[in-house]
């Protein structure tokens, strides 16, 4: 048997021009019953969903409601901790694996 989804027109027009989330790609549109709940960060002029704004070393969730605070070095976002704990190099910021 074949399913058909069917749409209404304010999720259409939500999906095609809801700004897109930077690291997972895909349209940022409010939850319908968490419509007054905050579902998009903006940060480094990049669109987040809020579960995707993470460390993208250690994965930890970043931002508000949270305990840690964004470290970005060359638009990868780092937490305070992962920073302490890896060497970056002062000219490009790559890191330095020892």
């Amino acid at each position: 048997m074949r399913r058909i989804l069917i749409f209404c027109s304010l999720t259409i027009s939500e999906s095609k021009f809801a700004p897109k989330c930077f690291k997972c790609k895909e349209p940022i549109i409010p939850k319908l019953m968490d419509r007054n709940k905050p579902s998009r960060l903006l940060a480094l002029d990049k669109d987040y969903h809020i579960e995707c704004f993470k460390c993208e070393k250690c994965n930890k969730q970043l931002g508000p409601g949270t305990k840690e605070k964004c470290y970005p070095i060359q638009n990868i976002l780092y937490n305070q901790t992962t920073i302490q704990n890896i060497l970056l190099c002062y000219n490009c910021h790559q890191e330095i694996l020892m």
